[in-house]
């Protein structure tokens, strides 16, 4: 049946930045789709609610606490994982953080900050958690970049760059790992409602402005994003690597 193709029975998968917001959000979708989640956060209070949640949900996860900017612990991860459930299917590079500064006041430290968590997490974790589907022959990774990765946005400069360059990575990995059978996709969301975002989509004014760029006239929720990422997770997506798909309300859709 059709609908089979998207059902993630015994999957593995690995959610990073998990413990809140859009991958909360993520790994509950992939638990209700079949697959068992590794929780992956710095911090640890959150990624405990979140496998707390799945659980309520009738699910299994297990939270792993990783800072993963540094090699040596998202290697550890990868590696817990492996043990814990034999295998690794699924990788959700969702961890991220956000950077709202003119270029001229950007600190040296910022911008590395910035470029750790978006871009070189995104490496790290598909290196190590990689060389575990590489052995298996298949896999799934599913990058989370941002539209600030394919159009500018002012004073996001650190932002735009990391994310850009999160969509080149995607592409470049799908293309020397496709001979694995492993599918690389990325996924660039416009505006979502989380604790990250809340601060500008909470402000009257600065979010009827961004309204008024938005065709659909809403800002994302989470929820909005997970399909994608079941489609992308399953073998419904087969046939596809190397792509960005854009789900933002039309935002990039017009000048």
């Amino acid at each position: 049946m059709l609908l089979d193709t998207f059902g993630l029975d015994g999957e593995v998968a690995i959610v990073t930045g998990a413990g809140g917001g859009l991958g909360r959000a993520l790994s509950l979708a992939l638990v209700e789709a079949g697959a068992k989640v590794v929780v992956v956060d710095v911090v640890e209070v959150n990624g405990e609610e979140t496998v707390r949640e799945i659980v309520a949900a009738g699910g299994e996860g297990i939270f792993i606490k990783a800072d993963l900017t540094k090699g040596d612990e998202v290697k550890r991860m990868a590696a817990e994982t492996a043990k814990r459930f034999g295998k690794i299917d699924i990788l959700v590079n969702n961890a991220g953080t956000v950077l709202g500064k003119p270029l001229i006041e950007v600190e040296e430290e910022e911008w590395h900050r910035v470029m750790d968590i978006n871009l070189t997490s995104t490496f790290l974790c598909s290196r190590f958690a990689g060389k575990y589907m590489i052995e298996r022959g298949k896999g799934k990774i599913i990058n989370i970049s941002s539209n600030a990765g394919i159009a500018a946005a002012t004073n996001q400069s650190a932002y735009c760059a990391s994310k850009a360059g999160v969509i080149s990575l995607t592409k470049c990995l799908a293309l020397e790992w496709a001979r694995y059978h492993i599918n690389v996709n990325a996924i660039a969301p416009g505006y979502i409602r989380t604790a990250l975002s809340a601060s500008a989509l909470e402000n009257e004014k600065i979010a009827s402005i961004l309204l008024k760029k938005i065709p659909l006239r809403r800002f994302a929720e989470p929820e909005d994003i997970a399909p994608l990422v079941i489609y992308l997770a399953s073998k419904a997506s087969e046939y596809m690597t190397g792509e960005t798909i854009l789900i933002d309300g039309g935002h990039l859709s017009h000048l």
